[in-house]
Order: C-alpha cells, then structure tokens, then sequence
C-alpha cells in the first residue's frame, strides 16, 4: 500500500514513488480498500488490474479489499 499526504497529492510523488517500486523492488501487487476509488483509479493508471476481493482487510475487519496485480 502506498499512501501520500493529502496536501501533496498530484505532485508526482505517489508516482515516482509507484513507479521505484515497480522498478526497483519489482512490485506486481497491491492491496488497496475497495472504498478508496482515488487509489483504486490511481493503480489502474499504472497497469494495476483487480484479481481477488477480501470482504475483511488483513486485520480481520470489515473493509473490503481488493488485491490489484500489474498488467504490464
């Protein structure tokens, strides 16, 4: 998961920071709430295609999570 400061937002950082994780430490997937539309539309822009939904995150509680792996 990858979270950016509100006030930060649409700096490039969330992308520069994707974009070494993908490059550098070869990340293909992700774990984001499913109620987060703006990260869901933000990994999708990078090839990050949905392949699982957990109705519980990885604590137990019930916030739906989708599991994203990149398509690229």
């Amino acid at each position: 998961m990858l979270f950016v400061h509100p006030k930060e937002r649409g700096n490039g950082i969330g992308k520069d920071l994707l974009e070494y994780a993908i490059d550098e430490q070869k990340v293909t997937k992700v774990d984001v709430n499913e109620d987060n539309e703006q990260a869901v539309g933000f990994y999708e822009k990078f090839g990050f295609k949905t392949c699982k939904r957990s109705e519980l995150d990885l604590s137990g509680k019930p916030y739906p999570t989708l599991h994203m792996k990149l398509e690229k």
